[in-house]
């Protein structure tokens, strides 16, 4: 009964404090199962699950933490920190700024979310540039856009940018007139394809969206036909 939940609340926390982590999760991981708004628990076993390296863990446990108690910047600040490994720097950026909300004076806050915003830049650039040169324009574009929210006005992004964006409209033609091949030749799929990536270049593209928008109709027409040649 609860007495057994007590027990193992308390070894969770002995072993937890000798940083015996596999017998803290042990324990830990029993309990929040029993009393799942048992915010310390929740905490101490994201705690460990960090030590562990386990993010994904940790960050599920933070989370529970966080929203039986959404005003402990330390959770908001260990959650960034989990975030920040596993290379996920918006997230992080945001964690860090809630953390930085709730408890103005702590430095290490402030120096954790410039390390994050230098490291989100230069991952992001970096993954931008990479994109650039194996002509992946539309991955190029995204990493770009999140390079320059993590350093706002950068002139180096900002020239990747606007060779990632030159080069995507200058492949739009190629891709509306394959895309109108496929469609002429009933390839539903590809035709679709086609348009979808003009639609991520250009969202206001006219063709694209009208192209996407006849497979709709055609395909509805021809699932509404093998219903009716189904009944008969």
């Amino acid at each position: 009964g609860d007495s057994a939940i007590d027990a193992r609340e308390i070894l969770g926390l002995i072993y937890h404090k000798r940083e015996n982590v596999e017998k803290a999760v042990e324990n830990l991981s029993a309990v929040v199962k029993a009393r799942p708004e048992n915010f310390n628990v929740h905490y101490l076993l994201g705690l460990n699950y960090f030590k562990q390296k386990k993010y994904e863990k940790m960050i599920s446990a933070y989370n529970k933490a966080i929203n039986i108690n959404p005003g402990f910047a330390d959770a908001h600040y260990n959650l960034g920190m989990a975030y920040y490994y596993r290379n996920e720097f918006e997230d992080a950026i945001t964690e860090f700024e809630k953390a930085k909300q709730l408890n103005p004076n702590d430095a290490s806050t402030f120096s954790i979310l410039a390390q994050t915003k230098t490291a989100a830049y230069e991952y992001h650039l970096s993954r931008g540039s990479i994109a650039l040169t194996e002509e992946k324009y539309l991955d190029a574009v995204k990493e770009l856009n999140l390079a320059l929210g993590a350093k706002q006005g950068d002139s180096e992004a900002q020239k990747y940018l606007a060779n990632a964006q030159e080069k995507l409209s200058g492949i739009i033609p190629q891709k509306l007139k394959a895309a109108a091949d496929f469609y002429n030749a009933k390839r539903y799929a590809e035709a679709y394809n086609e348009w979808d990536f003009v639609i991520q270049a250009d969202p206001g593209n006219g063709e694209a969206k009208d192209g996407i928008t006849k497979i709709e109709s055609n395909l509805s027409g021809l699932i509404a036909g093998k219903e009716k040649a189904a009944q008969n």
